[in-house]
């Protein structure tokens, strides 16, 4: 492996290479019928309970009209599909007690005090994010500072130095001595 194909894997284990990556589209979540009871006693199976939500009985289209489950919710269906959804009514209203009436103001003085302390661990924890963020922005410029360094490294020249070739005439006694002994 070359310096720059070495320097290139690096790069692309950090930075990551954002030439090559694709998105990959999510495989579609196949589509999830709950079951519900009507008051007749059939079953339905319904996508989701609002206008347009499918419904089906016994694998076919429901019936349009007017259905209504156990729980008082009413549905109008039309083609099998939902196009009205009816609330059951709602459950008589009952009296408070006097006696809770006058623990409410208790009550809220506590849960105030409970927010301002949650409002001062929520500033804490802003400042604290605050912070790595300017850390993490440090090392990231650090990273790429080092890794230009590097990369310059790898670019420059690696060859020893060339020496002049000198015929055996031409050396001295020493330098022959030392090429006979292969030194």
């Amino acid at each position: 492996m070359t310096p720059k194909e070495a320097v290139e894997k690096i790069r692309t284990m950090i930075f990551g290479d954002e030439e090559k990556q694709v998105a990959v589209p999510a495989p579609a979540e196949p589509q999830k019928f709950a079951e519900y009871k009507l008051k007749s006693g059939a079953i339905v199976e319904v996508d989701k309970v609002e206008v347009g939500g499918s419904v089906t009985l016994g694998g076919q289209p429901a019936p349009d009209g007017e259905h209504e489950f156990e729980d008082g919710t009413k549905i109008v269906v039309s083609g099998g599909l939902i196009t009205e959804v009816k609330s059951p009514e709602a459950a008589p209203v009952v009296e408070v007690e006097v006696e809770a009436m006058k623990k409410l103001p208790g009550m809220f003085s506590e849960m105030e005090q409970g927010f301002a302390a949650a409002k001062t661990d929520i500033a804490d924890l802003k400042a604290t994010i605050d912070e790595q963020k300017n850390t993490i922005a440090k090392q990231a410029e650090t990273l790429k500072q080092m890794f230009h360094l590097v990369e310059t490294i790898a670019n420059a020249s690696v060859q020893p130095p060339v020496e002049p070739v000198k015929s055996f005439d031409e050396m001295t006694p020493l330098e022959k001595f030392r090429a006979q002994k292969n030194f």
